[in-house]
């Protein structure tokens, strides 16, 4: 039953999470108006917070969650889990990390979207997805689903788990703080990780118990 109950589980919020990141694309690529509003409102909300103080902290902030940062993160999670728990899990999630990043890198090139002419600081690359919003994304679904069901301190879950969270969210506001994404870039990104992780997490069930 529990086994049941997991793959509905993870086919329903990675299928769904897809559905929609499929949408944000589609809605891109083919220059929805509810794409650019939305963009446009949250920049909107943003905009009286940025100062030149709080854009040179937020830029150094962005640089902690840089692409190759988020990689060496997931990393080091999947040596500890490697090394402390269950090493099937680890390489499990090493392949779910590498393939995830590949993919995202195609969605990229694939959709081509240019980032917003208006950045506060400079970026290459594409928009469409974030890159750094991604990366988070990952940390935070590994601490959320591997890490934590192991901690027996049931406040020292807590903590972690609220960090975890708070890190994506950090991720994703310093990137459309600094408009070097669009929001919609930020957004999407946090559903393609959910997507990919949980869809993965069906082959896990299947291939990867102990």
């Amino acid at each position: 039953m529990q086994k049941s109950n997991n793959y509905k589980t993870h086919l329903l919020l990675g299928g769904g999470c897809a559905l929609i990141f499929l949408f944000f694309a589609y809605s891109i690529k083919t220059n929805l108006g509810w794409v650019t509003s939305l963009d446009t409102r949250i920049q909107a909300i943003l905009l009286p917070f940025t100062t030149k103080t709080m854009t040179t902290f937020v830029a150094l902030l962005t640089k902690l969650a840089s692409s190759p940062l988020e990689s060496f993160y997931c990393l080091l999670l999947i040596a500890f889990l490697f090394f402390r728990y269950n090493k099937k899990e680890a390489i499990w999630a090493g392949c779910t990390v590498f393939i995830s990043l590949a993919f995202t890198y195609l969605v990229k090139f694939a959709m081509q979207r240019p980032r917003p002419s208006d950045r506060l600081v400079s970026a290459a690359g594409y928009s469409f997805p974030s890159g750094h919003t991604f990366g988070a994304a990952l940390v935070t679904l590994i601490i959320l689903t591997l890490i934590l069901p192991k901690v027996k301190s049931s406040g020292l879950r807590w903590l972690l788990g609220i960090l975890a969270c708070l890190w994506v969210l950090i991720a994703a506001f310093t990137r459309a703080y600094l408009h070097v994404h669009y929001p919609s870039d930020t957004l999407a990104s946090m559903l393609l990780a959910v997507s990919l992780w949980n869809l993965a997490s069906l082959i896990k069930d299947r291939y990867f118990k102990r």
